[in-house]
């Protein structure tokens, strides 16, 4: 409502500015200060409605999935939304708990744990995102035996048996490999076959 009534006072002041006659002396320092006070109004609405508009965009993105507030900057950033004015809002998010860069670790983490990924592919990816290295510290912290036995697991959905041959071995762990697990949990995994 407000929006539509900006706008057609702007359409009445450019047609007015059109059709009327020049005054003279101070009466045209008077128009021409109202008419710029018409237009910063203007201006601030159309700030106003950028804002809501990057929340709207912002919470539907959020209403699918959690994000990283990374994640939500560069979307909103895509959507054509100023960069300044993204960070502001998806902070604006955080404080109200709509967006939590721990939930959106612990969510991530989860999920690319039960695909069969690695610590280090999990790490690189959250680091792609932007988030921190404290909130991967927190959500990655399973021990040796847990990635062993996942990386196990990836092998065995993979693979459906532990490597007999060499070539086999060099498969399998050039497969663990690519999926983010380090050297010391492959030969844990796999066996030692040098």
């Amino acid at each position: 409502m407000i929006r539509s009534e900006k706008r057609a006072n702007l359409r009445l002041l450019r047609h007015s500015d059109l059709t009327a006659s020049l005054p003279e002396g101070d009466a045209v320092n008077e128009n021409q200060s109202v008419a710029e006070e018409h237009v910063i109004e203007l201006e601030g609405a159309s700030e106003i409605d950028r804002s809501f508009e990057a929340k709207q965009i912002a919470m539907r993105a959020l209403a699918n999935r959690e994000h990283s507030r990374g994640e939500l900057v560069q979307k909103l950033a895509r959507k054509g939304i100023d960069r300044d004015l993204a960070c502001a809002v998806v902070a604006e998010l955080a404080d109200d708990g709509l967006q939590s860069e721990g939930r959106f670790v612990e969510s991530f983490v989860r999920s690319r744990i039960e695909r069969g990924y690695g610590p280090i592919l999990i790490r690189q990816e959250l680091r792609q995102r932007e988030v921190g290295d404290d909130h991967i510290d927190e959500h990655l912290t399973h021990d040796h035996a847990f990635w062993t036995a996942r990386a196990s697991r990836a092998v065995e959905k993979r693979f459906k048996a532990l490597p007999e041959t060499r070539d086999e071995w060099g498969r399998q762990a050039r497969y663990l490999s690519r999926r983010g697990f380090p050297a010391e949990l492959i030969y844990a995994s796999l066996g030692d076959q040098r």
